[in-house]
């Protein structure tokens, strides 16, 4: 039958552009969805994910859409989670802007934690995403550019079985640059030791990062000492000395990309 005809010349005309393109991410926003715990109960965690993204495609002459999705996510080499995400406009082609929305599981936490680790300190890293899925193309009735003898096709033909595989750059914080005020300290029980002197101090983070971050549980800073003399003689990370407090934000802090605004974390001293 005709639809049989134009799958046939369809999915491969599909699948090379597909194939061809490359997907360049502006921001990713990572968010706690309202309810986790069953996910949580069986050692996975799940976020909600907004993708921004560019690409420059040849042009399909009709309006495409990526199909929702299954899409299987690996951080060097290995896999450690899911997108299950919603159906993804294409246009018809060229330079575009679009977004990939959906929810992220991940059940190699492992795995995420080495991103999680690649996210705070590395300037750039890879991660692949793999799927099979459908591509949607509208004809006549929702915006196809081609020629009106060539614009046959009403309503949505639906292309299945082509292959996703991508691979993004993502950009890390590289230690997120905190800068700290003066040590200000808040209480001291005259029956505790030293050690648990209560502190409060300013902080502010610069963010270069892929990542929007929300809902997070706290964002911890550890205060150490500075080892090296004179400064410039060795990097900041191996010129560790004596590590004398430790302090958090309040729960469900939110940190966006670029210079943050000031803000008071709490915490004791460790020495």
């Amino acid at each position: 039958p005709p639809s049989d005809i134009k799958l046939a010349i369809g999915k491969p005309f599909v699948q090379g552009i597909i194939a061809l393109f490359e997907m360049k991410v502006d921001q990713i926003r990572l968010q706690q969805p309202e309810s986790q715990w069953t996910h949580f109960a069986v050692g996975m965690y799940v976020f909600d994910l907004l993708i921004d993204i560019h690409m420059e495609l040849l042009f399909f002459g009709a309006q495409a859409t990526l199909g929702s999705a299954e899409i299987n996510l690996f951080f060097r080499g290995e896999r450690f989670g899911t997108l299950s995400s919603r159906p993804c406009p294409l246009g018809g082609g060229g330079k575009i802007r679009t977004q990939m929305a959906g929810q992220l599981v991940v059940d190699d936490v492992a795995v995420f934690k080495k991103i999680a680790r690649a996210v705070v300190h590395e300037d750039e890293f890879t991660v692949e995403l793999y799927a099979v899925l459908a591509v949607e193309l509208r004809g006549t009735d929702h915006g196809c550019t081609l020629r009106k003898d060539m614009c046959q096709t009403v309503g949505t033909l639906r292309i299945p079985g082509v292959t996703f595989a991508k691979s993004v750059v993502l950009h890390g914080a590289q230690g997120f640059n905190v800068e700290m005020g003066a040590l200000k300290l808040i209480d001291l029980p005259a029956t505790e030791p030293a050690g648990k002197a209560l502190i409060s101090v300013d902080a502010k983070v610069t963010n270069p990062s892929s990542f929007e971050l929300h809902d997070l549980d706290v964002f911890s800073i550890d205060i150490y000492t500075d080892d090296s003399w004179p400064k410039t003689e060795r990097p900041a990370a191996e010129s560790l000395g004596v590590k004398f407090a430790e302090v958090n934000t309040e729960a469900d802090f939110e940190l966006g990309r670029g210079q943050s605004d000031w803000f008071q974390v709490q915490g004791f001293l460790s020495v």
